[in-house]
């Protein structure tokens, strides 16, 4: 269960809003950057950014975690740890998605000679 609370003013790396997509969906991910005033966004489990995220689809930032051991707030230390470790293991996945991508390219280059 998570706990989701008005966001107040402009978001911070790390920061996990509940936002609506232009095409309708809501999402729940993690901002991970900013480019030109608006966020860019990613998945925890995922290695595709999402960028051009606006403040005016913003409908609520995370502020708690309810797990059945025990609550978790997006302040507390340890959390604050794991946010930061996520995001540098997206950004590994996306390094390596595209050297990936690359390779098969030029593997398919060096096939046809």
């Amino acid at each position: 269960t998570v706990v989701i609370s008005p966001a107040r003013g402009n978001l911070k790396k790390y920061d996990i809003p509940l936002y609506k997509r232009t095409d309708g969906h809501f999402v729940l991910h993690r901002v991970v950057g900013t480019r030109d005033g608006k966020y860019i966004m990613c998945g925890d489990n995922q290695h595709i950014k999402e960028y051009g995220i606006t403040n005016d689809q913003i409908i609520g930032v995370l502020t708690k975690v309810i797990k059945p051991e025990g609550e978790v707030s997006v302040s507390d230390k340890k959390y604050i740890g794991y946010s930061k470790r996520r995001v540098a293991v997206n950004n590994v996945k996306c390094i390596l998605y595209k050297l990936k991508f690359k390779l098969g390219k030029l593997k398919k280059r060096i096939v046809k000679g």
